[in-house]
């Protein structure tokens, strides 16, 4: 099996079941477009510290980086808003890579 049902290795979900079910409502539901990379927001980098995800990420699943580098502090999240203890300078590079939720 590949694909949804191959977890890994010798580990599968039957089809039919309820997690075979559920990953394919949530592909289904999101055009098979689960994760998001390098979604860009360098052109906000304008002295503001608050920035909105153009979707919702499962929480914790955010990557934030700013000038290249991965950010893993000095920032807040609350649903697709991130807001940094202190703005980037304008101009910064910044970028967010993260996993859609999927009601």
């Amino acid at each position: 099996m590949s694909g949804l049902n191959q977890i890994r290795g010798d580990t599968q979900i039957k089809a039919g079941t309820t997690p075979a079910t559920a990953l394919d409502a949530a592909f289904a539901a999101s055009d098979g477009g689960l994760f998001v990379d390098k979604e860009d927001h360098t052109a906000e980098t304008d002295g503001r510290a608050v920035f909105v995800f153009a979707s919702v990420p499962v929480v914790g699943s955010e990557h934030v980086f700013l000038r290249g580098l991965l950010r893993t502090d000095g920032y807040t999240m609350a649903g697709p808003q991130l807001t940094f203890d202190a703005a980037p300078d304008p101009g910064d590079a910044l970028a967010f890579s993260y996993r859609k939720l999927v009601a």
